[in-house]
């Protein structure tokens, strides 16, 4: 499988349907990522994710920015974890804002 890493200053992404494991390291910037299925790793310091995951353990956090995963609000850190789960999907951030759509 491939494997991607992104690098940014002042950075928005928009990726749909990707088949290759990601890695972000953005200072700030906007992460757009629709049906994340392999594993994909973002650190962001300042800036928003938005982010369909599906079939992933999920590891989330924000020290100062917002959480929501569907129609829920998560203060600092949220975590999904299932066995049956191969990919990895985790975000973390200062000050960033992370929007999570699970299926």
């Amino acid at each position: 499988m491939k494997k991607a890493t992104i690098f940014g200053d002042e950075t928005n992404i928009e990726r749909k349907n990707h088949q290759e494991d990601l890695t972000f390291f953005i200072k700030k910037g906007t992460v757009k990522l629709n049906y994340v299925k392999p594993n994909t790793s973002i650190k962001l310091y300042e800036g928003s994710v938005y982010v369909e995951v599906e079939n992933s353990n999920i590891k989330v956090n924000s020290s100062t920015g917002e959480i929501k995963v569907d129609a829920f609000i998560y203060e600092k850190t949220y975590q999904k974890k299932s066995q049956k789960n191969k990919n990895n999907f985790s975000a973390i951030t200062i000050k960033a804002n992370i929007f999570l759509t699970t299926r």
